[in-house]
């Protein structure tokens, strides 16, 4: 596991908070919209929960997980960055700030998740799909998935 920033660039964003119905997530990523998002509700990661919801900018990074990491292994690098997180919403500021930074890679949000099906764990997560274009997807993180070495875990400067 190691950290895929060494020169930390950062970017900074003005984030939104306020709640996207899926009609809205579909306006603004007219590549596809993962179907789950029409009925799934997205959950705060213990980490990313106490945080003031008004908007305001925010300062991102990188992090990368390396080969054969999972969710765990990934929320530890975070813990260790002394960084948290990003939410699903800072995820949608992000990108629309940056859509080119989706095209170099995909990007994941471990501060949100839900649950579909049998209880599996999602998180969201932005890539391009050379068919569709810029999309906002689900990314199913339970055990044993590990993440691509290319993936990259958006996380906020605390």
């Amino acid at each position: 596991m190691s950290e895929s920033n060494p020169n930390h660039q950062t970017f900074v964003v003005k984030v939104d908070y306020a709640p996207m119905s899926y009609e809205q997530l579909r306006r603004r990523f007219s590549g596809h919209v993962h179907d789950g998002y029409a009925h799934v509700n997205m959950r705060t990661y213990h980490t990313a929960k106490d945080i003031a919801l008004d908007e305001r900018e925010t300062v991102f990074e990188y992090l990368c997980c390396g080969t054969h990491a999972n969710a765990d292994d990934a929320h530890d690098l975070i813990n260790q960055s002394g960084c948290r997180p990003a939410r699903f919403e800072e995820l949608i500021g992000f990108v629309w700030a940056y859509p080119a930074e989706a095209v170099k890679h995909p990007i994941v949000a471990l501060g949100s998740y839900a649950f579909m099906g049998d209880d599996d764990i999602y998180v969201p997560c932005v890539r391009v799909d050379p068919e569709r274009g810029l999309g906002l997807g689900l990314w199913y993180v339970g055990f044993p998935r590990t993440f691509p070495p290319d993936l990259r875990l958006l996380v906020v400067r605390t």
